[in-house]
């Protein structure tokens, strides 16, 4: 029986850390006040950077300078179309670019590189536009 209700317990515990509504925001927001999120589940819409070899980060048009550095764990919701998009033409986004919705959990680190991360729970509404060459 304590078995049971323990069982029961971490279930639940489980379900309201999972189900934490995320704050929509921008990465402009979040790039000038982290602490405000440091250890949030946050939403942005934003366009995804990479270098196609193991670096990606989430950038914002209205703050060019700054970003959000991608920590993809070994399964989240819409990764399918997250990797397809980043592996369309060449790795990375030298010939496209890419942008999205992107959830996860924001990090604030300031004493490491890179100093703001976003541990990744879901990629939507993936779009990829080719580059003119």
């Amino acid at each position: 029986m304590i078995g049971i209700v323990v069982l029961i317990l971490a279930s639940t515990m489980t379900s309201r850390a999972d189900g934490m509504t995320p704050i929509k925001t921008t990465v402009c927001e979040v790039s000038a006040h982290p602490t405000r999120f440091a250890g949030k589940r946050i939403t942005v819409s934003a366009q995804l950077n990479s270098d196609g070899i193991e670096r990606v980060t989430l950038t914002d048009k209205s703050c060019e300078d700054t970003g959000i550095a991608v920590l993809t764990p070994e399964h989240f919701a819409g990764e399918a179309a997250f990797i397809k998009a980043l592996q369309s033409g060449h790795p990375g986004t030298l010939d496209k670019t890419i942008s999205g919705t992107f959830t996860g959990v924001f990090r604030w680190q300031p004493e490491k590189m890179p100093k703001r991360t976003l541990l990744l729970k879901e990629a939507q509404r993936i779009e990829v536009g080719m580059k003119e060459q």
